[in-house]
């Protein structure tokens, strides 16, 4: 099923390795622009754009217009977490792994029974479905842990014929690119005054990269390829 769902390019990429002091070199030499939807990063005295056109080329999300979606079940929600209000993202992992071991320990079991044979269908279907609201909450999103997750996608994720029409894209850009641009919050100035205090030391607060970052470093370093 997921196989089949809007993420399923993302199931044949290589492992991620993810270089923080390349994407803070990046921002550091982020240009002041007037345009909010865009982020331009000055190199070799060219300019590169990380815009919603670059972002849609290497992550293939759908960026659509939004629609309302007349969407109201939380059985996800009432059936594996106890009708919780407030559920916060580590409690969404540990109810997933654990989903994933039962699923595993019913497929080891052979059965005749038809219940039995259902039940493990719609714990298949469940999991995959779980595997996609962590996928959103985790990977497009990247939020932490402590965080709570958005009710509204455990009832899109019931709903798969919706939940793959929504514009995951648009929704990801619009928070990748704030989190991006928030990074360095009043960091920049104070970053230039250590550096010339102390030439070749390079002091830098610890900064929070959340959300969706990875088309930001991979799209601006193949552009430092083509300007080698």
């Amino acid at each position: 099923m997921f196989k089949t769902s809007c993420f399923d390019h993302f199931l044949g990429m290589d492992e991620l390795k993810f270089s923080a002091q390349i994407v803070h070199n990046m921002l550091l030499r982020q240009c002041d622009i007037k345009k909010k939807n865009d982020m331009w990063i000055l190199i070799h005295s060219k300019g590169l754009r990380f815009s919603v056109l670059e972002f849609a080329l290497i992550t293939g999300l759908k960026f659509v217009k939004i629609s309302q979606f007349d969407i109201t079940s939380l059985r996800i929600r009432d059936r594996y977490f106890n009708r919780e209000n407030k559920i916060r993202n580590d409690r969404l992992e540990e109810v997933f792994i654990t989903l994933c071991k039962k699923g595993k320990r019913m497929s080891t079991k052979k059965t005749k029974n038809k219940a039995k044979l259902n039940g493990k269908s719609n714990l298949d279907e469940d999991i995959v479905k779980l595997a996609l609201f962590y996928f959103v909450e985790h990977v497009l999103l990247g939020k932490e842990g402590k965080n709570l997750i958005d009710l509204q996608w455990v009832q899109f994720v019931d709903n798969l014929e919706e939940f793959n029409k929504y514009p995951w894209g648009k929704i990801c850009y619009e928070r990748t690119l704030f989190g991006l641009k928030r990074a360095l919050d009043k960091r920049q100035s104070k970053y230039v005054e250590k550096k010339k205090k102390k030439k070749g030391m390079h002091h830098m607060k610890h900064m929070h990269l959340l959300d969706f970052h990875m088309p930001f470093k991979f799209g601006h370093m193949k552009s430092f390829h083509c300007l080698e």
